[in-house]
């Protein structure tokens, strides 16, 4: 190969390159383009073709291959666009139907263990959770208000004081104690 002898394969030589203005190009004399959004599908140019991914997700397939049809763009990886459509929509209509069914076996089965579903625990949690929480703002409504009551007179208590920082040794008074409401 590298002594060019016959029988071997061709090098590599400059000579054998495709001209610069079919560099790149399909027979067809197109560019393909990759297109992963309706934007970019929209923006290509009369001498460009479309190629949407494989790794892309069935949804935006399916956008995008009703995009190319309403707009007439061609897209070189799906010939027929028109079948690649309907065979998408019907898988997503089978995988409905499949996931209704499932769903509806799943309530039947726990129907007839007689256990409750998940969804009516998760409802009664809250429900509980609820009342925990208006048991709590009671309590807290009780403490409150029993701060608030003023103690009882009493023959050593003088003064009720609102701020804490007024309490200190010379609040007591002959021996009587001044009472520190808040």
């Amino acid at each position: 190969m590298r002594e060019q002898w016959g029988g071997y394969r061709a090098i590599v030589k400059i000579g054998y390159g495709t001209p610069r203005k079919l560099r790149g190009r399909l027979s067809n004399g197109l560019i393909e383009v990759k297109v992963s959004t309706v934007k970019e599908l929209n923006s290509l140019t009369k001498d460009q073709i479309a190629v949407i991914p494989r790794n892309m997700g069935n949804r935006r397939r399916l956008e995008l291959l009703k995009e190319a049809l309403k707009s007439k763009i061609l897209v070189s990886n799906f010939r027929n666009i028109e079948s690649k459509i309907k065979e998408i929509e019907s898988n997503f209509e089978a995988r409905k139907k499949r996931r209704q069914e499932l769903k509806k076996a799943k309530v039947q089965r726990l129907k007839s263990s007689k256990k409750p579903l998940k969804s009516d625990k998760k409802k009664e949690e809250k429900k509980e959770e609820k009342k925990e929480k208006n048991n709590i703002a009671e309590e807290s409504s009780k403490v409150k208000t029993e701060k608030e009551e003023k103690p009882e007179k009493e023959e050593n208590v003088l003064y009720y004081l609102s701020d804490r920082s007024k309490l200190n040794k010379k609040n007591i008074i002959n021996g009587k104690k001044i009472c520190l409401v808040i």
